[in-house]
């Protein structure tokens, strides 16, 4: 079958790979339909992620962003699990030992594995993966269904934020997790302002129907954004860039005994 292999450091090339073994007890094989291209698959590609963070693990077939049909179900698989099923893949495994795992936060594991990354991904015509990590979902477009992992963030973020309807939201960063969050918290009844110093990004948060502030600098954000949102600062602060100066502004411009989410 074919697959899209990522050799070494900036160079990826199609070429043949062996077929999936069958689906043990419960596995499944799926057919990728549509890959999302992540930040970290770039990071990948261009040799800056850590060993740590599965940055040397040449050669690697990557994609972790998936929405895929089903093509085979091994035994023991869940109910709802069947042949030409889409679903959305879950790309990550848990140790299930280390203390993220035990308090109930998986998704932050000492020890994960992610497909794309740590072992193949979605870059190929024919996936084994276990039941637990796919997810049937009533989508017709692949492009969409294979959003669901981004926007999955959004979803945990708005959720530990407790954005609740009527509150005032501030954005940090309009790419594609800022979008993701704009809509989550809109969702959620909120007004939402996003943040960002490029105009195309703040162009489609219009469009979604955000506010928008061009950052130019932390102190002039942070009295924008208590402006914007009647004085004494907005409810609920979320940083999607990871920039110390946006998170700075998070913490300084919420307000008193609101959120801020990292």
């Amino acid at each position: 079958m074919i697959a899209a292999v990522t050799e070494a450091i900036g160079a990826m090339r199609i070429r043949d790979v062996a077929e999936p073994d069958e689906p043990g007890v419960g596995e499944v094989i799926v057919r990728p339909t549509a890959v999302g291209i992540c930040g970290s698959d770039f990071h990948f590609f261009e040799g800056s992620l850590s060993e740590h963070a599965g940055g040397s693990g040449f050669p690697r077939i990557q994609g972790h962003e998936v929405a895929a049909t089903v093509e085979a179900v091994g035994p023991g698989c869940r109910e709802g699990i069947e042949p030409g099923r889409t679903v959305a893949l879950f790309p990550l495994t848990a140790c299930g030992h280390c203390y993220p795992c035990r308090i109930g936060r998986s998704n932050v594991c000492v020890n994960f594995s992610l497909i794309g990354i740590h072992e193949d991904g979605g870059l190929q015509e024919r996936l084994r993966i276990a039941d637990t990590q796919v997810f049937p979902i009533a989508v017709a477009n692949p492009a969409v269904a294979a959003l669901v992992e981004p926007v999955s963030i959004a979803m945990r973020a708005v959720h530990r934020g407790r954005v609740a309807d009527g509150e005032h939201v501030v954005v940090l960063g309009a790419g594609p997790i800022g979008q993701s969050l704009l809509v989550a918290a809109q969702d959620r009844g909120a007004t939402v302002l996003l943040v960002d110093p490029l105009e195309g990004r703040l162009e489609i948060a219009r469009a979604l129907g955000a506010e928008t502030v061009t950052w130019t600098t932390a102190d002039d954000v942070i009295a924008r954004a208590r402006t914007w949102s009647g004085g004494a600062g907005p409810q609920v602060v979320i940083d999607a860039t990871g920039v110390p100066a946006a998170v700075r502004a998070a913490v300084e411009m919420v307000t008193s005994a609101g959120w801020v989410v990292q």
